[in-house]
């Protein structure tokens, strides 16, 4: 989730997203089905490719955006 705050207005596929944090899609994948069942982020399918981005629903962006922010204490 950090990824998705501190990313907050990207839109990224699959390979992006598992060369950034390092890790294949086996893994990663998994991890972004859960989060698109939570409702955390999107997912959109054009042309066989997957593309994820942060939820437009404001309270859980707004949460998730804050809790990446430098400074962030976890409370």
């Amino acid at each position: 989730m950090f990824f998705w705050g501190l990313h907050a207005n990207g839109r990224f596929d699959d390979s992006t997203i598992c060369y950034a944090l390092d890790n294949d899609i086996s893994v990663v994948g998994k991890e972004l089905q859960n989060l698109v069942d939570a409702g955390i982020i999107e997912k959109e399918v054009d042309n066989g490719v997957n593309s994820y981005y942060l939820t437009f629903n404001e309270a859980k962006r707004r949460l998730i955006v804050e809790w990446a922010s430098p400074g962030h204490t976890g409370r």
